[in-house]
């Protein structure tokens, strides 16, 4: 390829060069003049592709936050995440680690949630005025994510399926999407009240094989899991490095000023 078209491999993984589309055609996500995403009948592969260890560390961390597996009767899975606007770098780093069976990062306008307290607990509403951007990042429907619906929605609402391993990557990622720090008061915590308690247990029992100690609390009947005020300092030094985002410095921030 010349130096006007630099050299694009195709993104079933073969390693070989995509070629260069003669015309633009939106249907097919060409344009004119760059590189396609496939050699001609390599888009199917991706359908049969296996995870990598980085991008199982991935799952892991994404489905305990805010990942979901979407799987139809006549369809494959596919792995879905969205963030807000003010996020994307995030996605884009999910899109490039998760190829090659990433799909283009999508735009949607949606009426902003405005929350509100009642006497029975925290009500959110849809404002009629305020709009906010969501970017959904999706991958493509593949067999390897029928197994991940299956061990994590075995009767269709999420759970913690209890067999595999946390690692600083995967609780860097589940911290980004759903923990909380609060370097002032030197604690943490994670969002845990769509799991069980027994689930809990489960995730804090691996977070003590990584050193880290753990307890949980209740907040309105659900449980939270915080990491202990002993370990804040060691569970933050843990994430650092993998919290690579500038949009969730705030996340690593252990002091206060």
């Amino acid at each position: 390829m010349s130096a006007d078209h630099p050299i694009k491999l195709c993104d079933c993984g073969c390693g070989r060069p995509a070629p260069i589309a003669k015309e633009t055609n939106n249907s097919r996500g060409w344009k004119k003049g760059e590189a396609t995403r496939f050699l001609r009948g390599h888009w199917h592969t991706k359908r049969f592709v296996v995870l990598t260890p980085v991008q199982e560390q991935i799952m892991i961390g994404s489905l305990l936050g805010d990942g979901s597996i979407i799987q139809t009767a006549r369809n494959n899975g596919r792995f879905v995440k969205a963030q807000t606007e003010r996020r994307r770098e995030y996605l884009e780093w999910h899109f490039k680690a998760m190829q090659p069976i990433s799909k283009a990062i999508s735009v949607g306008y949606h009426r902003k949630l405005i929350s509100r307290r009642t006497a029975t607990g925290t009500v959110y509403e849809k404002s009629d005025t305020e709009i906010t951007t969501a970017l959904t990042f999706r991958t493509s429907n593949a067999t390897v994510f029928n197994g991940w619906r299956q061990r994590w929605y075995p009767d269709g609402k999420k759970i913690v399926p209890q067999d595999f391993s946390l690692t600083p990557l995967s609780v860097a990622i589940w911290f980004c999407d759903d923990g909380v720090n609060q370097p002032k008061q030197q604690k943490a915590y994670f969002c845990t009240d769509c799991f069980s308690t027994d689930d809990c247990d489960w995730l804090s029992s691996k977070f003590a094989e990584m050193g880290i100690s753990s307890s949980i609390y209740m907040s309105r009947g659900k449980p939270n899991l915080h990491i202990l005020k002993s370990s804040y300092l060691d569970f933050m030094e843990m994430i650092r490095s993998y919290v690579v985002w500038s949009c969730f410095a705030y996340k690593i921030k252990i002091s206060a000023t």
